[in-house]
């Protein structure tokens, strides 16, 4: 499973932690009755006991698996309403980081063709990515789904499933820097581990608002 996946199975064993825990409650209250009366407790509610944090018992450490996992932390709070707080970041850090990805590689994008390097250069400028942190995932959706597109058409290999992207295209790029990434093919893409940075920098929040791109000539970010 990815991370939105192990996620989502996360929240999911969180309703069922708190169900558990509910039906719990209702059986320690039976226990308290029992113990001020000074009565003998029946085996169907010690096996309910039993059965109850046994139950929870399997399911938080479920939950805890998925938690770190997606985390990445083995720092583990004390309450589930905040850890519930830390998947929902989380989560939308994950949903919003593949177009974010994605414009951060459109970037660092390159080529030889100097009329190219100057029409590519200009709508890097639009990308802004210093504007998605603020962005929900939808506003981070509409704004980069180009990029996604642009970058999944420059990796293409099969000429016929690029030229499909066209349709997708043609209402964000011009027809020339289209025929670079689908018919010339002058266009490739940058350092890797710079665009990686590049989207890990929008996330925090740490990129200027007067930042750029890394160039083809330097080996990281322009400051």
């Amino acid at each position: 499973m990815n991370k939105l996946e192990v996620l989502q199975n996360a929240k999911q064993l969180v309703a069922q932690i708190r169900l558990e825990k509910d039906s719990l409650k209702e059986s320690a209250r039976e226990l308290s009755a029992y113990a001020e009366k000074d009565g003998a407790i029946p085996d169907t509610l010690s096996e309910r006991l039993i059965n109850g944090l046994q139950g929870i018992t399997s399911l938080q450490q479920q939950f805890i698996s998925n938690y770190t996992e997606i985390m990445d932390s083995d720092e583990i709070p004390d309450e589930l309403t905040v850890m519930e707080e830390n998947l929902a970041t989380k989560k939308e850090e994950l949903t919003k980081g593949g177009y974010v990805r994605a414009a951060a590689a459109f970037m660092g994008l390159e080529t030889d063709d100097a009329s190219v390097a100057d029409l590519l250069d200009s709508y890097k400028a639009e990308v802004r990515l210093d504007e998605a942190r603020a962005m929900t995932p939808e506003e981070v959706t509409d704004n980069y789904q180009k990029y996604v597109d642009f970058m999944e058409a420059l990796s293409e290999d099969d000429a016929s499933l690029r030229i499909s992207y066209i349709y997708r295209l043609d209402e964000f790029f011009p027809a020339e820097l289209l025929a670079s990434v689908i018919i010339l093919r002058n266009i490739r893409e940058g350092d890797e581990e710079a665009a990686e940075e590049l989207a890990n920098k929008a996330f925090a929040g740490e990129l200027d608002p007067d930042y750029f791109i890394y160039e083809e000539d330097t080996d990281g970010l322009e400051e």
